[in-house]
């Protein structure tokens, strides 16, 4: 499962339950209201569970932490705040018994010495259950930092599952997400999207020719190249081997192909060397497709329409642009 907006937004929303909730805890203390304790308490503990019944059924988006971890851990939580709310009960009926007790008493009447003893007796009995009281508040304020620890441990997960490890850039996985988005938005806004796809040419040769070290290189530095023209809310991501994707929200077919071709330029102008020896590699470039998004169109057509046309550059000499447009003045076969 990847986590996405709508889980931050679950994990978010548990954590500030839990934070209101100990701020009224402050101010039922401050006017010695045990039973409002008691609902703010249970309030804290039905987040905890909300927060444990999520994580159960969540999955690392790295793969890093299996379901099975997560499910280990989120029913331990949930059966520690079970057992919190099961013994606060408890304490609860105890002393609401006591307080009936007491009532009993007091109803038949009785000696000064008598009435004295209830109420030594509920003030001792009181004193126990704020006792309690505040054990659970601690034990509840442990679980809460155990929660904000999961949080984060969900977020560094997120964020691992969706980066490339050489390149530091989105991968496959985080321009799926980040593509899904902006089609939804673009539909909501009747806005304009295009997609762009770069494959490094001739990179085999160049990793046969001077090692991996170098395709390495070649690689980060791509990657560098691009996330340097990314503006805004566009994204880069490296998809997979030497092929890399820019989105580019907001931006009209002919507006993403000067950004495009703004790269390919940047790209020839490089002079690329080996860093360990200063030997140059040569010239390095790239073959481009651009698409733009079409009314009712799916992710998956989109992607499928410039596939074809990254097919097509390539067949074409490689280092050009290729454009799914009827008018491709904008995009003009560059050399």
């Amino acid at each position: 499962m990847n986590f996405g907006p709508n889980v931050r937004r679950t994990l978010q929303i548990v954590g500030a339950v839990i934070f209101i909730a100990l701020g009224a805890l402050s101010a039922s203390r401050a006017r010695s209201d045990p039973l409002t304790e008691a609902y703010v308490l249970g309030l804290i503990a039905i987040g905890a569970i909300a927060f444990a019944a999520f994580a159960a059924h969540s999955e690392s988006a790295a793969g890093a932490a299996p379901a099975e971890d997560f499910e280990r851990r989120a029913d331990a939580a949930l059966a520690h705040a079970l057992k919190l709310i099961r013994d606060h009960a408890a304490d609860g009926a105890r002393f609401g018994e006591s307080l009936a007790g007491a009532n009993r008493k007091l109803s038949r009447g009785g000696s000064y010495d008598a009435v004295h003893e209830i109420v030594l007796t509920l003030i001792n009995d009181n004193r126990a259950m704020q006792n309690k009281v505040n054990g659970l508040s601690e034990k509840l304020e442990q679980s809460r930092f155990q929660i904000m620890r999961l949080r984060s441990n969900l977020n560094k997960a997120e964020e691992i599952g969706v980066r490339d490890a050489l390149t530091g850039i989105g991968n496959r996985r985080y321009f799926d997400n980040a593509l899904a988005e902006q089609i939804v938005r673009a539909r909501e806004n009747e806005g304009e999207l295009c997609v762009g796809v770069a494959d490094i040419d001739a990179f085999k040769a160049i990793v046969d020719k001077f090692g991996r070290m170098a395709g390495d290189m070649v690689l980060k530095r791509f990657a560098d190249l691009l996330t340097a023209n990314a503006k805004g809310d566009d994204k880069v991501a490296r998809l997979e081997g030497e092929q890399f994707a820019i989105l580019l929200p907001e931006a009209r077919l002919n507006e993403a192909t000067v950004i495009v071709a703004q790269i390919q330029k940047q790209l020839e102008g490089k002079r690329w060397a080996l860093a360990t020896s200063g030997q140059p590699l040569g010239a390095v470039s790239a073959s481009f497709a651009l698409a733009s998004l079409r009314k009712g169109e799916s992710a998956e057509e989109l992607l499928r329409r410039v596939d074809e046309k990254l097919v097509e550059a390539k067949s074409e000499g490689r280092n050009r642009i290729a454009v799914d447009a009827e008018d491709r003045s904008p995009a003009k076969a560059q050399t």
